[in-house]
């Protein structure tokens, strides 16, 4: 599924938003998205022009094995211009399909609460004044506070630039509920569930573009700490996943 919309309702509202859909006990995006609209006749607008734009540019993209003459600059069809149609469609590939689903009125429980807080209550920053978050974590091993501080401060040395880091509470313990919909309750579960998120972490810095920065140099490579923090020979350092939060 490429997309997973919901809709919902505001008498006052006209503009939509976009939340990204993620895992509720790692907070890991899915691919998934919520688009959530100001009333439902919006949302089938929505989705029927993206539906006929996504025709278009499909019969006019060429294929394997099939000639074809790409639409010149100004071709109408329609009164529309196709080649730049064609040139501005970028939501997906055309050949592929667009998963979408309408959801209304009454919501359940986790949507409701997911669209009355605009997004994830886990991930919120609260009162910290940040621009930028990054959800943070190591393949294999559970990192703690001191780990983290330590393989930030050697980074910040070895770049020579400090991290522009949020004033207070820089470093922040990923915290969701124990249950998901559909979970039977039992100790075990949870316990499982809890010991994912032990190594999940938000890094809060002053600014998106410094965050989005953050991930260019973290993410996909080896947690830049002292090689001797594990009393294991010949085992490598574990490898860091760092994802932009929006």
């Amino acid at each position: 599924m490429l997309h997973l919309p919901c809709y919902q309702y505001h008498h006052n509202a006209d503009s939509q938003s976009v939340i990204p859909a993620r895992k509720p006990h790692t907070m890991e995006a899915s691919g998934d998205y919520f688009l959530v609209f100001a009333s439902p006749a919006s949302a089938r607008a929505y989705t029927d022009e993206l539906l006929r734009l996504k025709r278009l540019v499909r019969s006019n993209t060429p294929r394997a094995m099939v000639p074809f003459i790409r639409p010149p600059p100004g071709y109408m069809v329609d009164g529309e211009d196709v080649h730049a149609a064609v040139q501005s469609f970028a939501l997906v590939l055309p050949s592929l399909v667009v998963d979408l689903q309408e959801w209304t009125e009454p919501f359940t429980p986790y949507i409701s609460k997911l669209l009355e807080n605009g997004g994830y209550e886990a991930l919120s920053a609260g009162e910290e004044e940040t621009a930028g978050q990054v959800l943070l974590h190591a393949e294999g091993e559970s990192l703690t506070l001191n780990m983290l501080q330590e393989a930030i401060y050697r980074d910040s040395r070895d770049r020579g630039v400090a991290w522009n880091l949020a004033e207070r509470s820089p470093l922040r313990r990923l915290m969701v509920g124990e249950e998901e919909e559909g979970d039977d309750g039992s100790g075990g579960a949870r316990a499982k569930k809890q010991s994912d998120l032990m190594a999940r972490w938000i890094v809060q810095l002053k600014t998106n573009a410094e965050a989005k920065r953050f991930v260019r140099e973290w993410h996909q490579r080896r947690l830049p700490i002292a090689p001797w923090y594990r009393s294991e020979k010949h085992v490598p350092r574990p490898l860091i996943k760092a994802e932009l939060v929006w």
